[in-house]
């Protein structure tokens, strides 16, 4: 995510992943986001597993853990679609199962698709605005109203710190008037 990440032990993770050891571990509803959740030392860290997420990237089975399909890995399965190259939306959706088809909303856009207003930085390297373009696309395509409000210069999370809202003021009045349009 264009930044440094030192290389996160499987054991700092052992509570937090699949097979779950010790259980499902439980649901937290707060966390505070602060500059600190890339610290080395776990102590130092507003929430221990806010590290968790980069893991699932280190490991590429970020989907697994979005989706529950962890056995066999739908990012595996993804994986597997993408080396034959010349990939459609067709060979997504069959190796995708039909009842997790809702999760990935480009497999679900059809002529009763709401409007939609999208925000992305441009320099996300963790979803790469390349994402948004193509759902963007795909509700166009269907006739839907979307809006995709591109942020030069931005990474994945950039509105999560509370500078983003005076920063990117216009951005945000951009959403919020598509909103109040449609509502």
């Amino acid at each position: 995510m264009n930044q440094i990440v030192p290389h996160l032990e499987s054991t700092q993770f052992i509570n937090y992943t699949y097979p779950y050891v010790n259980g499902l571990p439980p649901v937290i509803t707060e966390c505070i986001i602060s500059d600190d959740f890339l610290d080395e030392d776990p102590e130092k860290r507003s929430d221990p597993r806010t590290n968790v997420y980069n893991f699932y990237f280190q490991r590429g089975n970020y989907l697994d853990y979005y989706t529950g399909l962890h056995c066999p890995s739908i990012s595996e399965s993804l994986r597997g679609v993408l080396s034959k190259g010349d990939c459609t939306l067709e060979d997504f959706k069959r190796v995708i199962p039909t009842h997790k088809h809702s999760l990935f909303p480009q497999l679900s856009v059809d002529a009763n698709w709401p409007p939609t207003v999208m925000i992305h930085g441009t320099i996300d390297d963790a979803v790469l605005i390349d994402e948004s373009r193509n759902l963007r696309d795909i509700v166009q395509s269907v006739g839907a109203p979307v809006k995709l409000i591109e942020v030069e210069g931005e990474l994945h999370g950039w509105d999560c710190y509370p500078a983003a809202a005076a920063k990117n003021k216009a951005e945000f009045d951009a959403v919020k008037e598509f909103i109040e349009q449609y509502l």
